[in-house]
């Protein structure tokens, strides 16, 4: 993929991407300071539809990044509704980046927000730290090819040190601060 895609609503949608064999997507999905959407992924096939687990939920105005796997012909975006049936009013955003828009894991890398970091050859340790409920962060690795996902850390840790298994990416979840160093 060259270049950046750009889609805009309001309401639940599927968007169609045109996906590389064997290469993931990296998305960005903004919803506004009021609403909250959760993003997942379908594949779609003339002969059969699978649904994904939600990848991510957002929070806030901050744009948040997150990995498609290649085997998804589809994004799904659904709007989160809360305990009251409030759905807030805002709508969303969502980008698809070139993967080398993903943030370097180099020296200190800081977030408030979910993000994708790529990893080079030279990095095999980090330092993690989250803020925040150690259930609502993690990190994922994913190869380069972006079949190979692997939740690093066991949930429930808010700081330690990880070897990385190579060359990738590192999906940080977290609706909070956290810093990485490498």
């Amino acid at each position: 993929m060259t270049g950046e895609s750009k889609w805009r609503g309001w309401r639940n949608r599927e968007i169609p991407l045109d996906m590389e064999p064997g290469v993931p997507a990296l998305l960005g999905l903004k919803s506004g300071l009021t609403s909250s959407f959760y993003a997942s992924g379908i594949r779609r096939t003339e002969s059969e539809e699978e649904h994904g687990p939600t990848i991510l939920g957002t929070h806030g105005n901050e744009e948040h990044r997150f990995m498609l796997n290649p085997k998804y012909t589809h994004v799904h975006l659904v709007r989160h509704v809360g305990r009251e049936g409030s759905t807030g009013v805002a709508g969303w955003r969502l980008r698809r980046l070139p993967l080398t828009s993903a943030r370097p894991l180099s020296g200190v890398v800081t977030g408030d927000v979910h993000d994708v970091l790529m990893c080079d050859p030279a990095t095999r340790n980090i330092t993690y730290s989250f803020d925040g409920n150690p259930y609502d962060s993690r990190i994922m690795y994913i190869s380069p090819d972006g079949k190979r996902t692997r939740e690093l850390p066991r949930i429930g840790h808010l700081r330690g040190n990880l070897r990385i298994p190579g060359t990738g990416y590192l999906q940080i979840h977290s609706p909070k601060s956290w810093k990485i160093t490498a």
